[in-house]
């Protein structure tokens, strides 16, 4: 693991497929995230919804999630846009590719 900043102030949480769905309630946890960065998969999972809760009640918190349009996770990425509908937070960056 290399920390690097990305921004004057604040923190980013990412992972990638597993590692990005463990990233999710981190952010939640723990005071002064910005940008969560979910590549290959959605947030965690518990009982068939996201937890997101504290992730909605974060005005300054933004998501990103690159993914390739062939992933089999790909489907997560409408399920999360209707998941964060408050506002322009969740932005996907779609690209030519699988779950690599």
């Amino acid at each position: 693991m290399q920390r690097f900043r990305l921004q004057p102030e604040g923190k980013v949480a990412t992972g990638f497929s597993g590692a990005s769905r463990m990233s999710s309630p981190f952010v939640q946890l723990r005071p002064g995230f910005r940008a969560l960065i979910l590549q290959g998969a959605g947030a965690a999972q518990l009982g068939g919804g996201y937890i997101l809760d504290e992730t909605r009640s974060n005005p300054a918190l933004r998501v990103a999630m690159p993914m390739g349009r062939a992933d089999q996770n790909w489907e997560e990425t409408i399920t999360m846009s209707g998941a964060l509908t408050d506002g322009a937070r969740l932005r996907v960056f779609p690209f030519s590719g699988t779950h690599t």
